[in-house]
């Protein structure tokens, strides 16, 4: 009974949706999956995998790992998600975000997030057959020195990893030659609507 409170009190305002039921299926060359939260950088990344026209499918992955904002991120996740007839899962953290909350206080409890969302997303992304991952990282995140797992050196050093434990799924960093102001750029030129994005920071 007390784990059963405990679980509901850790839920509390979590996005409702039904969990994917996805069974391990053959690796498709043409499938990608990318890291959303709602925010400028993912949802022109979303935008941007759309016009290239080049996947036959294109699935957000978002984290509920008891952030401040995750009800509005979620839900502008899914509103784009929509508006360009992709997919979304929820990968549910949200009793370890809490755990890390009741020590750190702060909203973005989870420290060095981007270390375990990529390892988890490439892990999913074995298990469902993508052979592509790609994350909204941009060229000003890679001097961002007090987020240590958005610069270069992280992603370099991600890049080894990847290639030994998971040798045929590919990382795409599709923003990584934009500064901020030209991805917002790049988000006009395909019409999104920003009011339908949301940002924490």
């Amino acid at each position: 009974m007390l784990l059963n409170s405990l679980h509901k009190t850790f839920k509390r305002n979590t996005p409702k949706r039904s969990y994917s039921t996805l069974k391990k299926r053959k690796t498709n060359k043409n499938d990608v999956l990318f890291l959303t939260s709602g925010g400028i950088d993912s949802m022109v990344l979303l935008h941007h995998l759309v016009h290239q026209n080049s996947y036959n499918q294109i699935t957000g992955l978002f984290f509920d790992y008891y952030q401040l904002g995750r009800q509005h991120e979620y839900k502008a996740a899914e509103t784009n998600a929509n508006n360009t007839s992709t997919n979304i899962e929820i990968m549910d953290m949200n009793q370890a975000g809490h755990t890390f909350y009741t020590m750190s206080k702060k909203h973005v409890p989870i420290p060095h997030r981007n270390l375990l969302f990529l390892s988890t997303a490439f892990s999913y992304a074995s298990e469902a057959g993508i052979s592509k991952v790609a994350i909204g990282l941009n060229l000003d995140d890679f001097n961002k020195d007090f987020y240590p797992t958005s610069t270069l050196e992280f992603v370099q050093s991600f890049e080894k990893m990847r290639a030994f434990l998971w040798k045929d799924i590919e990382l795409l960093l599709p923003l990584e030659r934009y500064s901020k102001q030209q991805v917002v750029k790049l988000g006009q030129s395909y019409r999104l609507d920003y009011s339908s994005t949301y940002s924490c920071m």
